[in-house]
């Protein structure tokens, strides 16, 4: 009943996420975030609030129904515009995001890690100049949909592949890391991971 309706765990198996979820992390899942369902079902009894641009949620995939975890970037009523994996909101670009050209004209590192404000939330991003995406879109997000894109920047399947995320299709608010556990093929364990807290 406590995680049909209110907390749950999710696996995340791929490191989309990185540097902020590590493969082989449980997530707490806030299931009363944003709604409150029925248990054992997606009938919803009252919305006790609203997803915010930096939070992390878990969704089922607009187009495979899959269970995923991403970072909202674009919010119903944004003008988003994602260049080279460099985001810009309402003409305005992320503040923090100005960092990545010229830092990765300066290193002689395949991949850099900096910090963007997204709403009240830093996010710490990851780009890898060996997979660098040279994407172009623009959209303007209607109501009830929202934008969603991995922490690793240039390794993430995300909405610039597979549109818009349904507010229905949103599971929970990922709130932190209850444990790690990843297979290769032994089972390691990282307890500096126990029980952190997403920012």
């Amino acid at each position: 009943m406590v995680r049909g309706a209110f907390a749950d765990h999710n696996y995340v198996p791929s490191g989309s996420m990185e540097p902020t979820i590590e493969v082989g992390d449980s997530l707490l899942v806030n299931r009363a975030a944003y709604d409150l369902k029925l248990p054992f079902s997606g009938v919803t009894l009252a919305n006790v609030g609203e997803p915010q641009r930096g939070d992390i949620v878990v969704f089922h995939n607009p187009k495979s129904d899959v269970r995923m975890v991403k970072r909202l970037v674009g919010l119903p009523g944004d003008r988003l515009h994602v260049r080279n994996g460099l985001i810009s909101i309402n003409g305005r670009p992320v503040p923090g995001s100005e960092v990545i050209a010229k830092t990765f004209a300066e290193t002689p590192h395949d991949e850099i890690i900096y910090t963007e404000q997204l709403g009240p939330h830093l996010a710490t991003i990851k780009r890898t100049q060996s997979l660098f995406r040279f994407d172009e879109l623009e959209v303007v997000i209607p109501a009830g949909h929202y934008f969603a894109m991995g922490d690793n920047r240039d390794n993430s399947h995300d909405s610039r592949a597979w549109g818009l995320i349904q507010r229905e299709k949103i599971v929970g608010r990922a709130e932190g890391v209850i444990y790690n556990v990843s297979f290769n093929p032994l089972p390691n364990i990282k307890p500096e991971r126990l029980g952190l807290k997403f920012m």
